[in-house]
């Protein structure tokens, strides 16, 4: 706890009408009412064993009273400091309730949610946590190691991690919370995922490449049968496999050079977007096609990306995250 003259909370936490005291463990005292806090939190309703004053009266201390008073208020220390109890607090009072951004300070208020029971703040700040593990997936998955029974929150980051890199060595300033089991967890659960993404969009083997058969839906890509002789360049080719076809494919050369630009993408991102290849390589190919295929090359394109984004998915979702040694 923090030494030295307490500090008042501001408001609505600093009313003369209190008939109680929390202090934080950085000396910050909110003022409240026993009776919202007992009907929000039963934790909150064993906390208050002393008999409630009415608002506005003063209590006078006996010699034989241990209890400390502020302002004839009884005071109840707790170890949450002044910023995760004013979030706590504001979702047991009829008031406006913002919500923490950064990792940390959400993180310490989900924490206390379920320390003092709070169930609808729980439910809130699970959904924060899910968008803040988007956002800040490395630091959310260390910040969820380091408590116990976050097993449910640690898969939410890991599975947001696999949309950013994750190198050997990058660390956050919320990883000194975790254990070296939990980071070895991350990484090799990153690796995994990377190596069957990259196997879902492009296998490679000699003599040809090979290309997944449940990313192939039909043969009526352009990049598949662009041959027209209006083409504004010569067909430049490549040969892929479909194994479980036993076929091989003479497709556009760009667009094998846009599986294999994606297979190494996800080797490092394995659920990182598309969008930006999907662009660069339908303006490449649009520059080769004939006309009319060029004006469908997009489309093609982009309805092709789908069902590799799928498949990518599909593989992804196979890859168990280890949280145990």
């Amino acid at each position: 706890m923090a030494t030295g003259t307490p500090r008042d909370a501001p408001p609505p936490f600093n009313k003369p009408s209190a008939n109680a005291i929390i202090r934080t463990s950085d000396g910050v005292d909110f003022r409240v009412q026993q009776a919202i806090l007992m009907e929000a939190s039963t934790v909150f309703a064993d906390m208050f064993s002393l008999p409630a004053t009415a608002p506005g009266q003063r209590r006078q201390q006996r010699e034989d009273d241990d209890q400390e008073y502020r302002d004839g208020i009884p005071v109840i220390p707790v170890t949450e400091s002044s910023k995760t109890m004013d979030v706590l607090l504001r979702h047991c009072y009829p008031l406006a309730r913002p919500l923490p951004i950064l990792a940390t300070d959400l993180c310490n208020a989900l924490v206390a949610s379920r320390k003092y029971m709070i169930d609808h703040l729980e439910m809130e700040l699970k959904g924060v946590f899910f968008a803040c593990a988007h956002r800040f997936p490395l630091s959310c998955y260390a910040l969820a190691s380091a408590q116990s029974g976050w097993e449910e929150e640690m898969k939410i980051a890991a599975k947001a991690a696999l949309r950013v890199p994750f190198m050997f060595g990058y660390v956050v300033a919320e990883m000194r919370y975790m254990s070296a089991s939990a980071y070895v967890w991350l990484q090799s659960y990153h690796t995994n995922c990377a190596n069957a993404a990259s196997s879902a969009i492009l296998c490679s083997g000699p003599p040809h490449l090979s290309l997944p058969l449940q990313t192939l839906d039909g043969w009526d890509y352009v990049f598949l049968l662009c041959d027209h002789e209006e083409r504004i360049q010569d067909r430049v080719v490549s040969a892929i496999l479909i194994n479980q076809l036993n076929r091989i494919l003479d497709v556009e050369s760009w667009f094998v050079d846009y599986l294999i630009a994606l297979s190494n993408l996800v080797l490092q991102a394995p659920l990182a977007s598309f969008t930006g290849l999907l662009e660069t390589y339908s303006r490449k190919g649009a520059l080769t096609l004939c006309i009319n295929c060029a004006e469908k090359v997009h489309d093609h394109m982009a309805k092709f990306t789908n069902l590799l984004i799928a498949a990518v998915q599909r593989a992804v979702n196979e890859v168990p995250l280890q949280l145990h040694d």
